[in-house]
């Protein structure tokens, strides 16, 4: 008979029965490998390549255009950078808006020639990546191949996901690393796994890295530590170093070269810009009558036109004139006022831009298959479920496994917050949308389980005399 520590709880899943710890006083799942055959498991993992690897061909196919709109923000830099101009922005300035870390992925493929069509290919291929990571960290975490298989086909099939892999921007490449951190970070932090400072402090420094190619990762480890003070029973404060140190090494480096280079000490000029922009015009656009979009965009052009006579009466010259790091500041002056009058605004229009984020379904990313009014109410019958789900998979995981729980609960708020403004749609989803799944394939797992249990029960009944 298998030993089991004290206090762990066999528990019963569709895949074999899983035991293990948690949090004190809380039952974990580990699976029983003896139960469950590795030829399934490859079976499984193949099944949702070959998914993941069908519907990104389908969509590279069929949409030809790769360019976003923020497309040319990341060609410019690496254009500059190997035609020996630096990593300069379109006015010869030191660029500080953009990172490096995605336009040196750029500038790989155009020094060595290749059209960055083959660069979208090999984002279509971390996506397939991505699924199939997915699939395994779930039945690594519940021993069931069900939620692992449900997990895996909702990021196969994710539109937002498809939608960033077919163009020239950072979400996808940055999800990649954001997942291998969440694995390390989730691995490392537990007492009895061997060589925990390891893998914390190579999660660390991929975390900084991560900063360098979309910098709302700047402040992730501060959830980080939060995670890792409330897991840890021992070496907690060790814990948080081997974590923080190598995650600010990198984005403190990039800061120190933009303070010298243009005076301005940060791992992006990008905060003032959308403070103004994304924050305060929508704050002020939310009690104006009619579209909340056109609003936006007419009360963002109101804010621009303030920011940037301030702008000219200090530099004597317009903003068009001036990079984005001389802007910011002002930028950030001009849009923290409004904000500190309407905090309560604010607060509307941040669950306005988390429901977007989580419950909007990409009907963008379909132009011209089908109706764009149509396609959002069509995806609700998905997003609100799925939302719903992860909900309860969130819930069951609380009172199973504190651990990954805790983990998923501070990451996917912590980008969804930070992604919250007047802006805000599904592709702001796309880096939590791993484990996003997860928490679905839980919820939706949890629900069928309970509706077999209860078919039994009355299949029980009625033949009782």
């Amino acid at each position: 008979m298998r030993r089991m520590a004290p206090d762990a709880t066999v528990l019963q899943g569709s895949g074999g029965n899983y035991s293990g710890t948690t949090a004190p006083g809380s039952p974990t799942i580990l699976p029983d490998w003896r139960s469950i055959s590795l030829r399934n498991v490859r079976d499984l993992l193949g099944l949702i390549a070959v998914l993941a690897l069908a519907t990104n061909f389908l969509y590279f196919s069929y949409f030809r255009s790769y360019s976003y709109p923020d497309t040319q923000t990341y060609r410019t830099p690496a254009s500059n950078l190997i035609n020996g101009h630096g990593f300069a922005d379109p006015l010869g300035y030191p660029e500080t808006f953009v990172p490096p870390g995605y336009p040196l992925l750029i500038a790989l493929f155009l020094r060595a020639g290749l059209d960055l069509k083959y660069l979208v290919l090999l984002q279509h291929l971390l996506h397939v990546l991505l699924a199939t990571a997915t699939t395994a960290a779930a039945f690594k975490l519940t021993g069931s191949r069900r939620p692992a298989l449900i997990a895996g086909i909702l990021v196969s099939i994710d539109l937002p996901m498809l939608d960033a892999a077919n163009h020239i921007i950072t979400d996808i490449s940055f999800t990649t690393i954001l997942t291998i951190v969440l694995w390390l970070l989730w691995t490392g932090s537990r007492q009895s796994e061997a060589r925990w400072s390891n893998r914390l402090f190579f999660s660390g420094l991929l975390a900084g890295a991560a900063t360098l190619i979309k910098p709302i990762n700047q402040f992730f480890f501060l959830p980080v530590i939060i995670y890792l003070l409330a897991t840890r029973k021992r070496s907690r404060l060790w814990a948080v170093i081997c974590f923080v140190l190598p995650c600010l090494c990198l984005p403190f480096l990039w800061a120190a070269r933009n303070y010298r280079e243009a005076g301005y000490f940060g791992v992006t000029s990008l905060p003032g810009i959308e403070v103004l922009c994304c924050r305060a015009s929508g704050v002020l656009a939310l009690d104006d009558p009619g579209d909340f979009n056109t609003n936006a965009s007419r009360r963002r052009a109101q804010m621009e036109n303030v920011a940037c006579d301030q702008v000219k009466r200090l530099y004597g010259k317009d903003c068009s004139e001036l990079s984005f790091a001389q802007k910011s500041p002002i930028f950030m002056r001009v849009g923290r006022k409004v904000l500190m009058e309407h905090l309560f605004g604010l607060v509307r229009l941040t669950f306005r831009g988390a429901a977007l984020v989580l419950l909007d379904g990409g009907a963008s990313s379909l132009p011209g298959i089908i109706n764009p009014h149509l396609a959002i109410k069509l995806l609700l019958i998905y997003t609100l479920p799925a939302f719903s789900f992860a909900v309860a998979g969130l819930w069951k995981l609380w009172t199973q496994n504190r651990q990954f729980s805790l983990l998923a609960l501070l990451t996917v708020g912590y980008f969804v917050l930070l992604a919250s403004g007047a802006e805000s749609y599904s592709r702001y989803r796309v880096p939590v949308v791993p484990v996003y799944s997860i928490l679905t394939a839980i919820g939706i797992e949890g629900a069928l389980t309970y509706l077999r249990k209860q078919k039994s029960h009355r299949s029980i009944e009625t033949k009782v005399p």
